[in-house]
């Protein structure tokens, strides 16, 4: 599945330790969305296999030497992971890939939106152009979510200290 580079000597910081931890989840991201059933193969449950298990073991690191307690980091790679898996989930085509029709549906959804009542929806019509960008766009912004996240949550763990 995913190549992981081997270990370093030298631990990176805090910032490159997890700026490798968000491409690792994108690269993650592309090999599911590029096989239909991979995602849906992962989603019950770890594999075992010796990619998985070297992309596990290479997230855990990467989030431990960013500064998390064990614990954090056990829950950050899960909060991660799921994330991931579920977006790859949600946005592949079963019968291959990503769709060129999320895109078209989620243009149709915003102009629906657009036309709502706005006395009754006023949040919704005033952000329909915003709501349903492209899949990318939606994977993006939540990965960064989660690691500037992880990344607050590193820098105040007492581990630090």
């Amino acid at each position: 599945m995913i190549c992981c580079p081997p270990h370093r000597s030298r631990h990176p910081d805090s910032t490159t330790a997890l700026d490798e931890v968000q491409q690792l989840c994108r690269r993650l991201r592309a090999l599911l969305m590029a096989h239909p059933g991979a995602s849906r193969v992962m989603a019950p449950g770890p594999s075992q296999a010796a990619n998985e298990r070297a992309f596990t073991e290479r997230v855990l690191h990467l989030l431990n030497t960013a500064g998390l307690t064990d614990q954090d980091t056990a829950l950050a790679y899960h909060a991660l992971v799921e994330y991931v898996v579920g977006s790859a989930t949600i946005d592949t085509d079963p019968r291959g890939g990503p769709s060129a029709d999320k895109e078209q549906q989620h243009e149709a959804w915003r102009l629906e939106y657009a036309r709502s009542a706005p006395e009754e929806f006023p949040a919704t019509t005033r952000l329909a152009q915003w709501l349903y960008p492209s899949q990318e766009a939606q994977f993006d912004f939540g990965l960064e979510l989660l690691i500037q996240s992880v990344r607050v949550r590193a820098e105040s763990s007492p581990q630090r200290s």
